[in-house]
């Protein structure tokens, strides 16, 4: 019996320093800032288009799009058709 509740403290001490030490990864590559979320929202042939239709924009991210949208309000869709239509 005691030899379990060994493992179990030992599973967990390792398991412990592993979330630890992939939250201290997280947090040094900024891995929770919605910014660097790519693929999640649209796909990569889709954030490519947006990319095209908005160069002036340097439209990277699923973010990017977001902001872009934010940015132009009400009008994005007029936009947008706008920029289809002058390809």
């Amino acid at each position: 019996m005691s030899s379990i509740k060994t493992m179990t403290f030992s599973s967990a001490k390792t398991s412990s320093f592993t979330e630890v030490l992939v939250i201290k990864a997280k947090e040094d590559v900024d891995y929770d800032n919605p910014k660097w979320y790519k693929n999640i929202i649209f796909d990569e042939a889709t954030l490519g288009e947006v990319a095209k239709l908005f160069p002036e924009r340097g439209i990277q991210t699923d973010f990017d799009v977001v902001r872009l949208v934010q940015d132009y309000g009400d009008q994005f869709k007029e936009e947008l058709d706008n920029r289809i239509k002058k390809r």
